[in-house]
Order: structure tokens, then C-alpha cells, then sequence
């Protein structure tokens, strides 16, 4: 068929609001594509950035020299230790204090 009596034939076929209808579901269509597409992209952004952090923190660590590194989780675990000797003094302190205070109150 030549141009115009395929158009005039699309015409006799489909009135305007059957053509609108037709285009605004594939806008519809499109559009939802589109924001399914965004919200990856948005996934991958966080993601991306999530690795980037962890590639920086790794860098870091690479950063410290490895006696330095054992030398901040040795001193970790002695402030561990000495807290722990702490609460055992303040324990001990307490037992101290009520054997006080049953001797001067018979």
C-alpha cells in the first residue's frame, strides 16, 4: 500500500482514542521500565559505595605497619584485661566494705 492509503486505512481502523490509549499504555510501560532501571542503578550506586569504603579501610590497614597494628591489639587486650581487674577490685572492695560494716554494727 502506498503512504496514504496505509495512513487512511490506520485511520479507518483506529479513531484517536484508541491510538491515545494504545501510546499512553506504552508510556505507562516505558515509565515503569525506566524506574525499575533508576532503582537499580540507585543499588548499585550504594553498592559501588559500600565497596569503595571497605577498598579504603583495606588501604588503611595496608597503611599501618603490622608491628604498629599488633601493637594497637596488644595494648586493646591489656585495657581489656586491666578493666576486667577493675571490676574484680570493686568486687572485692564491696565484700571489704559489707565485712565492715557487720563488724561495727553486731
Amino acid at each position: 500500500l502506498p503512504k496514504d492509503e496505509f495512513q487512511q486505512t490506520f485511520e479507518k481502523l483506529y479513531d484517536d482514542e484508541t491510538i491515545l490509549a494504545c501510546l499512553t499504555e506504552e508510556v505507562a510501560e516505558e515509565r515503569e521500565v525506566l524506574q525499575q532501571q533508576q532503582q537499580e542503578l540507585e543499588m548499585l550506586r550504594k553498592r559501588n559505595a559500600l565497596l569503595q569504603a571497605k577498598l579504603e579501610i583495606q588501604v588503611r590497614r595496608q597503611d599501618v605497619p603490622d608491628h604498629i597494628r599488633k601493637m594497637r591489639e596488644e595494648t586493646a587486650e591489656t585495657l581489656r584485661r586491666m578493666e576486667l581487674q577493675v571490676v574484680d577490685k570493686e568486687d572485692e572492695l564491696y565484700e571489704l566494705e559489707m565485712k565492715l560494716l557487720d563488724t561495727l554494727d553486731p
